[in-house]
């Protein structure tokens, strides 16, 4: 995370940099969506994050533990 914090990245970088392959990165920016965050690309095809939405999350976390009581 703190990787594309930084500044953008192309995937590539981010693969070679993790010694993983280019598809455990997108699996990483799906995780990165469940969490939250806005995984942006550029118009040079480099990746970013772009913050952290926790209210809409906490959200959906209490609608979903009203419905299981």
């Amino acid at each position: 995370m703190e990787l594309m914090q930084q500044k953008s990245r192309h995937l590539q970088t981010m693969a070679r940099y993790l010694d993983v392959s280019d598809r455990t990165i997108y699996r990483y920016f799906d995780l990165f969506k469940a969490l939250g965050y806005q995984v942006n690309k550029d118009s040079h095809n480099k990746y970013y994050l772009n913050g952290h939405n926790t209210t809409s999350k906490r959200a959906d976390s209490e609608g979903q533990s009203g419905q299981q009581g």
